[in-house]
């Protein structure tokens, strides 16, 4: 398999690459280029799992869009990813609750 130059770059799996690669993702959404591309699927792969919220919120950021994107379901950081998908769920039964009111 064809190995990218960015995600060749951090070794994810040990705390340091982490930490390095969540300071190259403050400014980025995806590991090369404008788009999900072969590298974010490469270094997502090299992950042993979601990254600490508090610790690395740019990694965290972009793990959790990639898994979006790859269509992984039921991510777990320690319970970090669950209250986080709280706040839209509210959002979206208020919004429904102000349909239902101006339909009445």
């Amino acid at each position: 398999p064809k190995t990218h130059k960015m995600a060749s770059k951090f070794d994810v799996s040990q705390q340091k690459g982490l930490m390095a690669f969540n300071g190259f993702m403050g400014s980025k959404s995806y590991v090369e280029g404008y788009q999900f591309s072969p590298a974010d699927s490469e270094v997502f792969g090299k992950m042993s799992g979601c990254p600490d919220m508090k610790k690395a919120p740019h990694a965290y950021r972009w793990y959790v869009h990639i898994a979006a994107i790859s269509g992984v379901r039921g991510l777990s950081s320690g319970g970090a990813a669950a209250p986080a998908a709280a706040p839209a769920k509210k959002e979206k039964a208020a919004k429904k609750d102000k349909k239902e009111k101006k339909e009445a």
